[in-house]
């Protein structure tokens, strides 16, 4: 097990920039991983992201400019904003706590963020965005400790409170969420959803 402090440069080192939420280990439980379409190659401007589903529940993410440099993925579906069924118009939208394990050097941390899924759940899904949680007055009341500007989580009840409470402050605009939208550059024609 990693100190408190070691889990900190951890994740300052391979996530620079990185002021939110983390944990010591990954909090996401198997049971509560969600299948959730995106399968292929996604990008933001430059920024180049592939997504395949893995075993486990679990997906691998690559960054298009480091094929060396992988995580695993966990994502657990906080709200499903299905359109009304045959209403045209907006499609889906379905909301997930995103849980992303790193690795350095012997040592290991996860790090969480919310992301919003636009589309169905029947194929590859073409967009989403990415928004960093930060550690802010009302995630510290969830965290089990803070670091630094990080909220460090060691329960998952908790740490799926605190995403749900930061959806609803999105949802009126009372907190400040820095957001990276994703759109479906390359599928993957391998993809099959995963059966529900």
């Amino acid at each position: 097990m990693i100190t408190r402090t070691m889990l900190i440069a951890v994740v300052a080192i391979l996530l620079p920039g990185c002021a939110g939420w983390v944990s010591e280990r990954p909090l996401i439980p198997a049971a509560e991983r969600d299948a959730v379409g995106l399968s292929g190659t996604y990008a933001s401007g430059e920024d180049r992201l592939t997504i395949r589903p893995d075993i486990g529940g679990l997906y691998v993410v690559t960054d298009g400019s480091d094929t060396n440099r992988l995580w695993k993925v966990a994502f657990d579906l906080l709200r499903d904003e299905a359109a009304p069924e045959g209403e045209d118009g907006e499609p889906s939208q379905r909301t997930y706590l995103m849980e992303v394990s790193v690795e350095g050097e012997e040592k290991r941390a996860s790090f969480y963020d919310v992301i919003r899924i636009d589309g169905g759940d029947g194929g590859a899904s073409g967009a989403f965005t990415r928004f960093e949680v930060l550690c802010s007055d009302a995630a510290k009341a969830y965290a089990g400790r803070v670091e630094d500007k990080f909220c460090v989580f060691d329960n998952y009840t908790r740490l799926r409170a605190a995403a749900l409470d930061a959806v609803a402050w999105s949802d009126t605009a009372r907190m400040r969420l820095s957001e990276t939208e994703f759109s479906l550059l390359e599928p993957d024609e391998s993809y099959e959803p995963a059966p529900r």
